[in-house]
C-alpha cells in the first residue's frame, strides 16, 4: 500500500481553509490545536494566573490526596497566624 497518504483532520481542514484564502485562520487553528495537545488542559479564559491550570487535574487524584494530607498535617502543627 501507499505510505504517508493519510493526513490528520486538522491538517485537512487547514489545507481546505488555505485553499479558500483563509491561510491565517488555518494557521491559528492549527497552532491552537497543537498547543492543546502539547500543554496540559488549561483555561484560556482565566482571569488570574493561578486559575489557568487545575492543580488537582495536573497531579491526579492519588497525588493530590497525598499533598492534601501533608498540608493538613503541617497546618495543624503550626501556628494559625499564617492563615490570617
Amino acid at each position: 500500500g501507499r505510505q504517508g497518504t493519510q493526513i490528520s483532520e486538522s491538517n485537512r481542514k487547514a489545507m481546505e481553509e488555505a485553499s479558500k484564502g483563509n491561510k491565517m485562520d488555518a494557521i491559528a487553528r492549527a497552532y491552537e490545536e497543537a498547543r492543546r495537545i502539547f500543554l496540559p488542559p488549561f483555561d484560556a479564559t482565566a482571569d488570574a494566573p493561578h486559575k489557568v491550570y487545575d492543580a488537582i487535574e495536573l497531579a491526579g487524584d492519588d497525588a493530590w490526596a497525598q499533598v492534601t494530607r501533608v498540608v493538613d498535617a503541617v497546618t495543624k502543627q503550626t501556628d494559625s497566624d499564617w492563615k490570617e
